[in-house]
């Protein structure tokens, strides 16, 4: 084998690798999504993908969901950690 054919055979089996990768992640990530479906509909009477949420609970509250692990953040102290950022950047 020389080395053109060499490096063409190394191309197509880096192909077929990232393409298995790819396939491999698009279906997990469906399987995630068909779980966290049926678990809703049956759990909540819910009939949504809600694997990741975000809801305002009120003016400076985020509630975020990630797998039904709720956490809540205030987006007061963040503003006031940026202001402080951004006092220190501009000395």
């Amino acid at each position: 084998m020389n080395r053109v054919e060499k490096f063409k055979e190394l191309r197509m089996r880096r192909r077929r690798l990232v393409l298995c990768i790819v396939l491999f992640v698009f279906i997990i990530l469906a399987g995630f999504a068909t779980v966290d479906y049926s678990l809703n509909s049956i759990m909540n009477n819910d009939k949504r993908i809600k694997m990741i949420s975000f809801t305002r609970t009120n003016r400076s509250c985020i509630n975020i969901g990630i797998m039904n692990i709720n956490m809540n953040i205030d987006l007061r102290i963040i503003n006031k950690s940026c202001e402080k950022l951004k006092k220190l950047l501009k000395q």
